[in-house]
């Protein structure tokens, strides 16, 4: 089959309207991106204190689970017992509590879950089900900061330089 120079010019002309038309908007200008924080970071401690105190504040006592069980830098685990029937409500009323302490509503990671940010850290906690015939069930709160990464193991820190040195 032998194609004429008027099929090669509408080929052309229709991959190229293609490619404009596709490309354009992508490439317009969306203005800044929205920072994820303004003002200083804070730390894990001062992210800890305002969620263990909002909480308390609904009636859940919290431990803090200490940071040589936790694979990851720059993370905190909350944990609870609190009675079941009103353990989702408690979480709900405690993460409303947060807001006045600065914690702003963002979208949850987990369907039906609830999420908060406030500077550098994230909280996240998911809907607390209650298990039949048990009097508590357990309440989660995970807390992120921005740029976590894994911790190393204790002894697997390289002893030498990862690459050679120049030479001088």
């Amino acid at each position: 089959m032998r194609v004429g120079p008027a099929a090669i010019a509408v080929m052309v002309t229709v991959v190229t309207t293609t490619t404009v038309s596709g490309c354009v908007n992508p490439l317009a200008d969306l203005g800044p991106i929205e920072e994820r924080y303004s003002g200083p970071p804070i730390s894990a401690e001062t992210a800890v204190a305002d969620l263990t105190a909002a909480l308390a504040g609904a009636g859940i006592q919290v431990r803090r689970m200490p940071q040589e069980y936790i694979a990851i830098e720059c993370h905190e685990y909350l944990s609870a017992e609190h009675e079941s029937a009103t353990a989702d409500a408690a979480v709900r009323d405690a993460f409303a509590k947060a807001g006045p302490r600065g914690w702003r509503t963002v979208p949850p990671a987990i369907t039906g879950g609830q999420s908060l940010r406030k500077a550098n850290w994230t909280a996240h906690t998911g809907w607390v089900a209650p298990v039949e015939g048990e009097p508590t069930t357990s309440v989660a709160v995970s807390l992120q900061c921005d740029g976590g990464t894994s911790k190393k193991p204790p002894g697997t820190e390289p002893s030498g330089p990862a690459s050679p040195s120049p030479r001088p």
